[in-house]
């Protein structure tokens, strides 16, 4: 009977425990436009590009660039290289908007390009993302 006891005073203080909540609370912007391009699908507001590629459905590496310049509607002069890739990422004057960059099946796309272009193609993007995380966010699915 002690230990019933027990754990009811113990469950109650748990419950009157004051709790903190780390999550930031997001509302979905009034005008999201959605395109789909070959590859990707592109949701766009006027503060935020959300890319979200299919690694499945990429073909080469110029395929994945051509993503990048037909979603963040990059200049012709974009070089379509990694560097140039990171430089665009970076540069808040060429897109100002917030870009979040979710990769999915990323398991076919190593298949498709190989081992070495995903792992320089992380680090350009993780490194885009770690030189300003409120600019630009990525999440890489196997």
């Amino acid at each position: 009977m002690k230990i019933l006891f027990g754990l009811l005073a113990f469950s109650a203080a748990l419950l009157s425990y004051p709790t903190q909540s780390y999550a930031d609370i997001f509302s979905e912007p009034a005008t999201l436009e959605q395109r789909d391009i070959n590859g990707a699908t592109i949701f766009e507001s006027e503060e935020v590009v959300m890319l979200m590629i299919d690694g499945s459905a990429i073909v080469s590496t110029e395929h994945l660039h051509q993503i990048f310049v037909d979603a963040l509607k990059l200049p012709a002069s974009y070089g379509k290289n990694l560097d140039a890739l990171y430089d665009v990422l970076t540069d808040q004057s060429l897109i100002s908007k917030k870009i979040d960059i979710t990769i999915r099946n990323g398991s076919a796309l190593t298949v498709t390009l190989g081992e070495g272009t995903i792992d320089a193609l992380l680090e350009v993007l993780n490194s885009a993302q770690e030189a300003d995380p409120s600019h630009m966010s990525l999440m890489y699915w196997q």
